[in-house]
């Protein structure tokens, strides 16, 4: 056009699409602007007005174009190294061929649209963290998927480590978890700048380290690996095991004993020695193990024995246990003999595909579970009397995975737990992992649980 003036501070015309306020407005010249046009459809008038107030109108000067509008539902993988070269599947609706994928900021390589529900692509090189997961059509139609894939880095070293001693052979080590890291590598030493030998790895971020000699010192340092690389060691951190080893009980069994038959696994842990032995932590995930019930039995003595968190992990979940949330009160700080013939069973149960569909019934409209409907809770038997309990009394926490791809698009995810009182599922409102798919909720009562998208 002609005329286009700026204010007296530099002020752009104003651009209108009918009643529509076009932005990013720039004066190029005096002949010439240029914009971008907001939302419309069918003919609009293009109106400029001077900061002067003088104006111009071109009358049917704009059509919009209809453009169909993809969508994205999921990402898989939805992580991957910095460095690039994760081959990724999007799923989604009207892709189209020639079609553009961008990570972040960043377009990625060998892209394919295999279907117009489907692109495959290579990851380029990004920033560590969540990227904006973008499909451009060539028509210029486009969808996004905001945190649709995890750049992951090279771990940092944690920032701390805590060595203290349990007892004659136990020292607790714990330290500062990282970002990105997959697991982390245990080294210990005799002396503070000796060679430390690689001693365990474990995907907590904290351990016990077992078996040690009686009144010795000894040296510890972490670091956190993942796919990417490892990172520096931590500096060193000591303790000194007890002096007052205990002469070993002929009846302390030093393994646990695992059983099953019909639809339950049973797994006994008669002494502290057998539990130390399989490091705190229970792994129900042997394939000899996979009963819908799975039953966890201590003797009572054993959970009056220590004070720190054991582990028990399953196929879909984790549990972080404190020993005396399964025992009662009464028997807290007790004598050996109080607790002779005390025992206390935690209790798995898988509830089956017809607890799914009973559940599904009563979730909001449209929600999709992400896995198996589970219970958990814990029984106390004190010789023949069996009395199943209704709270636990120390910290009891559950972690749960899920996988994004299963996630449609715009759901949010929670575990739902089953109100006995009304009834019927409700929203748990789980703490969700800033990195992770994974969701952690403290349990303060034995529950029916399942994972939610709604």
């Amino acid at each position: 056009g002609s005329d286009f003036r700026q204010g007296p501070n530099g002020e752009a015309p104003q651009v209108w699409f009918d009643n529509n306020l076009a932005t990013d407005i720039t004066w190029e010249a005096h002949n010439r602007i240029t914009a971008v046009t907001p939302q419309g459809e069918g003919t609009a008038d293009i109106i400029v007005v001077n900061p002067d107030k003088g104006q111009a109108i071109l009358e049917r000067g704009f059509t919009y174009k209809k453009i169909p509008v993809p969508l994205i539902y999921s990402v898989n993988p939805n992580s991957g190294p910095d460095t690039g070269g994760t081959a990724i599947e999007i799923k989604g609706e009207d892709f189209a061929k020639g079609a553009k994928v961008f990570i972040g900021e960043n377009i990625a390589l060998e892209i394919e649209v295999v279907d117009k529900n489907t692109i495959q692509a290579v990851t380029p090189p990004g920033e560590p963290g969540w990227q904006e997961v973008r499909v451009v059509n060539p028509d210029t139609g486009w969808a996004k998927l905001d945190e649709g894939f995890l750049y992951r880095g090279k771990p940092d070293e944690p920032g701390w480590l805590y060595a203290s001693a349990q007892d004659y052979e136990t020292i607790e080590l714990v330290w500062s978890k990282v970002n990105f890291a997959n697991y982390y590598e245990i080294y210990i030493s005799n002396k503070p700048n000796g060679t430390y030998r690689f001693l365990a790895q474990t995907q907590e971020n904290y351990y016990y380290a077992t078996n040690l000699e009686p009144d010795t010192r000894y040296y510890f340092k972490v670091r956190a690996v993942n796919e990417v690389g490892v990172s520096t060691m931590t500096g060193y951190d000591y303790a000194t095991t007890d002096d007052d080893a205990p002469r070993r009980k002929k009846s302390d069994a030093e393994n646990i004993i695992t059983a099953a038959s019909g639809n339950q696994a049973e797994i006994l842990i008669p002494s502290l020695k057998a539990l130390k032995n399989e490091g705190y932590v229970l792994d129900l995930t042997q394939q000899k193990l996979q009963k819908p019930v799975q039953k966890i039995t201590f003797k009572g003595e054993v959970l009056n024995d220590f004070s720190w968190v054991f582990t028990v992990k399953t196929s879909d979940f984790t549990l972080s246990v404190n020993p005396l949330s399964i025992l009662g009160p009464q028997y807290w700080n007790a004598s050996s003999s109080k607790l002779e013939g005390v025992y206390s069973s935690l209790v798995i149960t898988d509830l089956g595909q017809r607890e799914a569909e009973r559940a599904l019934k009563q979730l909001p409209k449209g929600a999709k579970i992400l896995s198996k409907v589970y219970s958990v809770g814990w029984e106390l038997a004190e010789g023949k009397k069996v009395t199943p309990q209704h709270l636990f009394f120390r910290d009891f926490y559950l972690t749960m995975d899920y996988k994004s791809a299963d996630v449609p698009g715009g759901k949010n995810v929670d575990i739902f737990v089953y109100n006995d009182s009304l009834g019927k599922w409700e929203a748990a409102k789980a703490f969700k992992d800033s990195y992770y798919t994974r969701l952690n909720l403290s349990l303060i009562k034995p529950e029916k649980f399942v994972v939610v998208a709604y």
